[in-house]
């Protein structure tokens, strides 16, 4: 997702809220965003910062006109400008100086049109930006996604990232007579469990503990099976993926530090090896091997063990999701190319099916059929092992995190919508649950119970489904 030192105390991490006129989500919200943010929608007065169904927007000028663009929620201090509606870029970061409770202050924005930038001095990819924490004049270079209800330069948010303790909260479903047979609905605990600042990240361990990365603390937060959260080791900057190995260590993908930190049981972290640029996705082969998706290079790094770090294949263009299937295969969800990439284990890279628009999140079932939460298009894709591509289903707003459950079943995240979609394997799909406030990654334990980061509530939800 630089104009002064320390301009931002955690990551903020953005998409350009639309790319398609398609509505995404059942709600009118949903439908009047898509409707207004298409790409090209004029305005007039340039430099103004209002909102467009919650979603700040700000005016920036153009070689041939104004349009609308949304803004990132920037944390810290604000940063003066002189002419409202200029346009600039620091390190593929576009800025726009724009009104803002009566200042004039630089917006930072999500990716913008060619026009647009024809107005700056560089070409800017369109690609999620990243912003992370600030220690010089300079903006940090694009990295992973995550959609933020915007606000102005000047907006803040407390954050504590100290460990938690949570004692939680536990509802019972609708009882049942002995003549009545009630079906069970699902029982959403909405912050079930408290984690570090802006947790993307989420694991499973063999024992049922959670581990969310942390992208506002560098830090991974444990939860055990009861909900009781505690910080247990630190990370490089940036934390986005995580997984963990069948001796229980865990390994995060750090995306501003192009690296993979290793945090033992006990809570030792070292960083284990360098990556591509812009790590985000992390898996896990049965050997032992680590994968990161590079979005900013559009590689896959291979990671032995004792800390070998070699690039493996080529991906489409800003790979996010990482899977892997039970021969070895790697495959990728290409977040700006829509497509899918498979590569073997010795290296052979190809395009296995397309997606819908956006695909960011990857998951294969038993069968080795392969599926990506497709943002802008709020739909699932599936795309069997022969590349066959279809639309599954539909879900609400802004899928990014998906799973699936042992009968075929898929869940999403759906980060603008705050809920929780199931997909049955023949493409029914139903809102499962709600959950906190921008949820981001999707697990399920063996149980069946269902477990989301909350991006902007630093808390994760447990669904109950049986």
């Amino acid at each position: 997702m630089g104009h002064v030192n320390r301009l931002w105390k955690t990551s903020v991490v953005v998409i350009a809220l639309v790319a398609t006129t398609a509505a995404c989500g059942n709600n009118e919200t949903s439908k009047t965003r898509n409707a207004t943010m298409v790409a090209g929608t004029a305005c007039t007065k340039a430099g103004q910062v209002t909102k467009v169904s919650k979603v700040s927007v700000v005016c920036a000028k153009t070689p041939n006109s104004n349009i609308w663009y949304a803004t990132i929620s920037a944390r810290g201090k604000s940063v003066a400008c002189t002419t409202p509606g200029n346009v600039r870029k620091k390190k593929a970061v576009v800025w726009v100086c724009g009104l803002a409770k009566g200042k004039k202050l630089w917006q930072a924005t999500a990716p913008l049109p060619p026009k647009v930038l024809e107005a700056s001095s560089n070409s800017l990819p369109a690609l999620p930006i990243l912003l992370p924490t600030l220690e010089s004049t300079d903006v940090a270079t694009p990295a992973q996604p995550v959609v933020a209800d915007n606000g102005s330069l000047d907006d803040t948010k407390n954050v504590d990232q100290t460990a938690t303790t949570t004692t939680p909260v536990t509802s019972t479903p609708a009882a049942t007579s002995p003549d009545t047979t009630v079906p069970f609905q699902p029982v959403s605990i909405v912050s079930w469990a408290t984690t570090g600042p802006y947790p993307i990240g989420i694991a499973i361990d063999k024992a049922g503990n959670i581990y969310t990365a942390n992208d506002g603390a560098n830090n991974v937060t444990k939860i055990t099976p009861t909900g009781e959260s505690t910080i247990l080791g630190k990370t490089g900057n940036s934390p986005i993926g995580i997984a963990i190995d069948n001796d229980g260590n865990i390994y995060t993908a750090n995306t501003g530090a192009n690296n993979v930190t290793k945090i033992t049981p006990n809570g030792t972290s070292t960083i284990l090896a360098s990556t591509g640029s812009g790590p985000y996705g992390i898996a896990i082969d049965n050997d032992g091997n680590i994968y990161t998706t590079n979005y900013l290079a559009g590689t896959v790094s291979k990671i032995t063990p004792n800390g070998t770090s070699t690039i493996l294949g080529t991906t489409g263009s800003a790979p996010f999701g990482i899977a892997i299937d039970n021969a070895g295969n790697i495959y990728t969800a290409n977040y700006q190319s829509n497509n899918v990439s498979k590569i073997t284990p010795n290296g052979t890279s190809t395009i296995l099916g397309y997606a819908g628009s956006g695909p960011i999140g990857i998951a294969i079932d038993n069968a080795g059929n392969i599926y990506t939460t497709d943002y802008f298009s709020c739909t699932i894709s599936k795309i069997t092992p022969n590349g066959t591509s279809a639309i599954l289903a539909s879900t609400d707003g802004g899928p990014i995190g998906i799973s699936i459950d042992n009968a075929g079943n898929i869940y999403t995240a759906n980060y603008q919508s705050n809920n929780v979609s199931k997909i049955t394997p023949n493409g029914t799909s139903t809102i499962l649950a709600s959950t906190g406030s921008n949820p981001f990654r999707i697990a399920i334990d063996k149980d069946g119970n269902i477990y989301t980061t909350n991006y902007s509530s630093n808390t994760v939800s447990k669904i109950t489904t049986r």
